[in-house]
């Protein structure tokens, strides 16, 4: 099911129509429910079902300028990729599917999911949640990867107030990849196939090496490490370095926050590759250069195809 969201005024026959006539000219999708809330922000349920085209709740149920959210089947047009949470363990009771995004709870709220309400998650593949227990990402905090029928297993059962859904396109821990930049189509490198810390990250036609292939792994929250096969050594941000031109370098693995990375989508299979450390900057080719040899460097994000990179199998 997916939620929808909007105004209404007078009873509850007026807000079915105003469903209809916003979301549903063709009259075909089915409503199942129906929230409200009032003007001063109690939420109430309507205690009536319907199907289209007949409205079947009583006109003087409900009298005030309120919000409503209703469900439509998954089939339906309205349907969209993402998280589907549910009220009820086992993905019983409403359910309501958002996208990729942070979601305070006041967010979460308008998008029709209550605080404190969430009791499973399904959550399809390249896709991960963050969860917290309090507002604006605070409090105790739960990654979850896979379907989870019932967060009682994690003692998060109504309990979720905030969280951030992180779409990773399908991208698997584990396996290993060559890194394309998208404005050359050059291979991410290890400079003259050398192992030491400190070699310089370039950009080199594509040749097979394995001073060309890098291991993905999800190191949990969203956030990846990138390992060189032939090293074995992380591709790392110099000195935790946040200014522009900050070498972007070879060095043993420490689980450092310049070390792992957050993985952004940007469109066409390419991504952002951005330091956990300063999530404002990205890897970068120097200058916006085509040529082999050219560094890899930290740079501020400002969406260019030298700041965006796909990986591919080998």
């Amino acid at each position: 099911t997916m939620e929808v969201s909007g105004l209404g005024q007078g009873s509850t026959e007026v807000f079915g129509n105003t469903i209809r006539n916003l979301y549903d000219a063709a009259g075909n999708i089915s409503w199942l429910r129906m929230f409200v809330e009032d003007t001063i922000g109690n939420m109430r349920l309507g205690t009536n079902y319907w199907t289209y085209p007949t409205i079947g709740c009583g006109k003087a149920a409900f009298h005030w300028w309120a919000t409503y959210t209703a469900q439509a089947p998954s089939g339906s047009p309205l349907y969209g990729p993402g998280i589907t949470f549910f009220q009820d363990v086992d993905y019983g009771g409403l359910a309501v599917t958002l996208p990729a995004g942070d979601y305070n709870m006041s967010d979460l709220k308008d998008a029709g999911v209550p605080n404190d309400w969430v009791s499973s998650v399904k959550i399809p593949s390249g896709y991960t949640v963050i969860a917290y227990e309090h507002d604006n990402f605070t409090g105790t905090s739960w990654t979850l990867t896979a379907n989870t029928p019932n967060l009682n297993s994690l003692n998060a059962n109504d309990k979720i107030s905030s969280c951030k859904i992180i779409e990773t396109g399908g991208l698997v821990s584990g396996n290993t990849y060559k890194i394309i930049a998208r404005h050359s189509g050059k291979a991410m490198d290890a400079y003259g196939a050398q192992t030491a810390n400190g070699t310089q990250i370039i950009q080199w036609t594509y040749h097979g090496g394995n001073n060309q292939r890098w291991i993905l792994t999800d190191r949990g929250g969203g956030q990846w490490s990138i390992i060189g096969v032939q090293s074995g050594r992380c591709i790392d941000i110099n000195a935790w370095g946040t200014a522009n031109g900050t070498k972007v370098q070879l060095w043993d693995y420490y689980g450092n926050a310049n070390q792992k990375y957050i993985l952004t989508p940007t469109d066409n299979g390419f991504y952002r590759i951005s330091p956990v450390h300063w999530q404002g900057s990205c890897l970068d080719v120097e200058g916006v250069s085509t040529v082999d040899g050219a560094k890899v460097h930290l740079w501020q994000w400002l969406g260019g195809a030298n700041q965006q990179w796909r990986f591919e199998s080998p």
